[in-house]
C-alpha cells in the first residue's frame, strides 16, 4: 500500500512542473512579468477577486455572482433529501406539524373528470325512394 501512495504522489508531482503558456515568465504572487515570487515585493494579488493585498484563501468575496443563489439550491437539495418520504410512503405523509409520523395520510381524491356531452340528436333518414315504380294498374288494361 505504501508503495502505491509513492507511486501516486511521482505521478501527481510529474505535471507539477509545467507552466500555462499564458503563465509563462510571470510572478505566482502579484502576476506581473520580470521576476519570481521568491524575489516578489509587490502585495499579493488574489486570484478570487483579483484584487491587491490578500490570498485567495483568505477572500471574503464569494468566487461568482450566483454564489448566494447555488447555497440556496443546495441547502434546498439537502433539505429534499433529509426530509424524503419512507418507501410506499406518500410524498406529503410526515410533513406538518402534529402528524404521526407513522400514520399515513390519505390519498388525494382524483381530479373531477369532465362532463360528458349529451348524445348527439340526428334526424332519421327519409324513407327510400323507389326509381322504378310500377304504373298504377288501370281497370281497363286485360
Amino acid at each position: 500500500m505504501w508503495r502505491r501512495r509513492v507511486e501516486a504522489r511521482s505521478d501527481s508531482a510529474a505535471g507539477r512542473g509545467t507552466v500555462a503558456p499564458e503563465m509563462e515568465g510571470l510572478c505566482f504572487r502579484c502576476y506581473e512579468p520580470g521576476h519570481r515570487k521568491r524575489d516578489c515585493v509587490n502585495a499579493e494579488v488574489c486570484v478570487r477577486c483579483w484584487l491587491r493585498g490578500h490570498p485567495a484563501r483568505e477572500c471574503k468575496r464569494h468566487r461568482s455572482p450566483s454564489f448566494e443563489e447555488e447555497l440556496r439550491n443546495l441547502a434546498l437539495a439537502k433539505l429534499a433529501r433529509h426530509r424524503s418520504p419512507v418507501r410506499g410512503e406518500p410524498v406529503g405523509a410526515r410533513r406538518g406539524p402534529g402528524r404521526d409520523p407513522g400514520r399515513v395520510a390519505a390519498p388525494a381524491p382524483p381530479p373531477p373528470r369532465p362532463p360528458t356531452p349529451p348524445p348527439a340528436t340526428v334526424p332519421p333518414p327519409p324513407p327510400p325512394r323507389h326509381c322504378h315504380r310500377r304504373p298504377p294498374s288501370s281497370p281497363l288494361s286485360p
